[in-house]
């Protein structure tokens, strides 16, 4: 079991715990390890069963040589466009949802919140996956888990490729979103609607 993975385990069993890390990420983080500079600030958000955030990655922080769109289309495609393009990466910050439908023609569920934060080389997101304890399987992370990702996989995002702070990896949210999405757009197609 990795440190973050450990980490996130103690963070959904100990609420003191999950508390302190929303209110001094930098401190638990230490406590564990994972040393920050002095001008990083770490920001914690919490996916739900209808709220996936997601972190478009420092630039710097990706690997040399890596595909994005070769991990996942639909997902590489969206960070590739957000790193290259201003305007969209301005549009997917404001409008997420709009902003994957516009580049990938992917239709997100109405009722799944998505959230985009930017990382950068001095703000740091970390973003705490749903516990698979705490409630059953959605209609979404049902599809996701008929599709091969686990329920911990699709639920959340770290702080970018590569990033020490990374609970689960990069691409997670929104391709489990859109694996999600397509399935009901291909069975709505299926059933004439």
């Amino acid at each position: 079991m990795t440190v973050m993975q450990d980490v996130l385990e103690r963070v959904w069993s100990d609420e003191a715990l999950r508390n302190n890390l929303f209110n001094n990420p930098k401190q638990v983080l230490a406590e564990v390890g994972v040393k920050l500079p002095d001008s990083v600030t770490v920001q914690v958000h919490e996916n739900t069963s209808s709220l996936v955030n997601y972190i478009l990655p420092d630039p710097s922080e990706i690997p040399e040589g890596t595909d994005l769109e070769k991990a996942d289309p639909v997902a590489g495609k969206v960070i590739k466009q957000a790193l290259s393009d201003e305007t969209f990466k301005a549009s997917l910050l404001l409008n997420p949802k709009q902003a994957i439908a516009t580049s990938t023609g992917v239709k997100l569920p109405d009722d799944l919140d998505v959230r985009v934060y930017e990382d950068t080389s001095t703000v740091k997101h970390l973003v705490l996956p749903t516990n698979p304890a705490d409630d059953e399987l959605n209609d979404l992370e049902l599809e996701v888990i008929a599709g091969g990702v686990s329920k911990s996989g699709q639920a959340g995002i770290g702080c970018g490729i590569g990033s020490t702070l990374s609970f689960i990896p990069v691409i997670g949210p929104i391709a489990a979103a859109t694996a999600g999405a397509a399935s009901g757009i291909a069975a709505a197609t299926l059933e004439g609607k």
